[in-house]
């Protein structure tokens, strides 16, 4: 980001250091995702299609828990909260250039996808995810009865 080509140079400095972080922040946590997450609710979803190994699902149940995700996505949910408030909600002057409405306009598309992705995650998945956890933990609980 050339803070010269920004109708406001200090919003710019701004952005320019702040979205790196950003960007890290926001890897990390699809990463987080992809290798934890999903590995664990793909595991769970697997235990309902298949035999398992008693085990290692309540291991995996006592390490994990579907609940404690969806509290833990729902509290970062506003990543572009600090983006947003330096850049006024991406306010647009009448004046202002092309750069500065192609970057706030990008901004703004890739904010609404995230709502869209957070939406999915903790209206569909974690949801079902949440559903599958429960009958994985009663299905351990009929089989130590068997005990």
């Amino acid at each position: 980001i050339n803070p010269n080509f920004f109708d406001l140079p200090e919003v710019a400095k701004d952005l320019k250091f702040i979205f790196p972080l950003f960007a890290e922040d926001f890897i990390t946590h699809i990463y987080e995702e992809e290798k934890m997450h999903f590995g664990y609710i793909e595991r769970l979803h697997n235990a309902t299609k298949n035999e398992f190994n008693p085990h290692k699902i309540f291991e995996d149940l006592n390490q994990n828990s579907i609940q404690a995700i969806l509290n833990e996505h729902q509290e970062d949910d506003d990543e572009m909260e600090g983006i947003r408030e330096l850049t006024n909600n991406y306010e647009l002057k009448k004046n202002s250039g092309i750069y500065t409405k192609t970057v706030y306009l990008e901004l703004r598309k890739f904010e609404e996808d995230l709502k869209i992705h957070a939406y999915i995650e903790n209206e569909i998945l974690f949801p079902k995810a949440l559903a599958i956890e429960t009958e994985i933990n009663n299905r351990l609980y009929n089989l130590s009865k068997l005990n």
